[in-house]
């Protein structure tokens, strides 16, 4: 119960509005059977991924778990249907 409450309050007063928000896109981790980055934005922690990452983006993203870093290229990113919380 009290964790569905700090949930709602989170995405209400905390968090922006996914619809308006202006993306600032994180790889937190990659997704071995998809072959994808997995990010979340900052501000409104909805998800995403790159589907297509070059070898180079592929390899860096391993080290995204102990080491998150922020994506340039939100152009690049499907975005998710839920927010990461």
């Amino acid at each position: 119960m009290l964790s569905k409450l700090l949930t709602r309050f989170i995405k209400r007063f905390v968090l922006d509005d996914p619809a308006t928000c202006n993306h600032e896109w994180v790889v937190y981790s990659t997704a071995l059977r998809q072959r994808c980055l997995e990010l979340h934005c900052r501000r409104c922690a909805l998800a995403g991924a790159v589907m297509d990452p070059s070898a180079e983006e592929w390899a860096k993203a391993f080290d995204a778990p102990t080491k998150p870093y922020r994506w340039g290229h939100p152009e690049r990113v499907v975005l998710g249907s839920g927010q990461i919380l």
